[in-house]
């Protein structure tokens, strides 16, 4: 009779390990969202770069025809931290304003952004995981009501 009850523990038990290992694989996902999305300083400088880039191409006149990656192509050399400044200290009646308020904000609020998308990945992660848990436990309880 023991040995009954410890194989019929073991059968309901299999839907737990396959849900674990599941669950294993599935941290490939909210990991790879993490490495993907995370915004850094160095993302948020290249963006602030493209966005001086166009609003250039926008107002100077000698780029309008050309378009914006003649002004990138231009400054090949240049970071994108030395593009900003070049591009602002060149074309000083552009009105840069705006733009610099916005990427400062973002560059302030980098790590409450962080956190934010760790949060959102541990979130859908565990969001899943349990969906897979609660599937699993009601396909097992239904199982075990049609045995007896």
């Amino acid at each position: 009779m023991e040995i009954n009850e410890n194989s019929q523990a073991m059968k309901v038990n299999v839907w737990k390990r396959i849900w674990t290992v599941v669950s294993v694989i599935l941290l490939f996902f909210p990991l790879m969202f993490i490495t993907l999305e995370m915004p850094t300083e160095e993302k948020l400088i290249k963006y602030w770069s493209q966005q001086i880039v166009w609003k250039t191409h926008e107002y100077a006149v000698q780029y309008q025809s050309l378009g914006p990656w003649s002004i990138r192509h231009q400054y090949n050399h240049l970071s994108d931290q030395a593009l900003i400044q070049a591009l602002q200290s060149k074309y000083t009646n552009i009105d840069y304003e705006s733009i610099n308020k916005k990427y400062q904000k973002k560059i302030n609020n980098l790590i409450k952004d962080q956190i934010s998308v760790v949060g959102e990945a541990f979130f859908a992660y565990l969001l899943v995981v349990s969906s897979l848990y609660s599937v699993g436990w009601v396909l097992a309880w239904i199982r075990q009501g049609f045995k007896q």
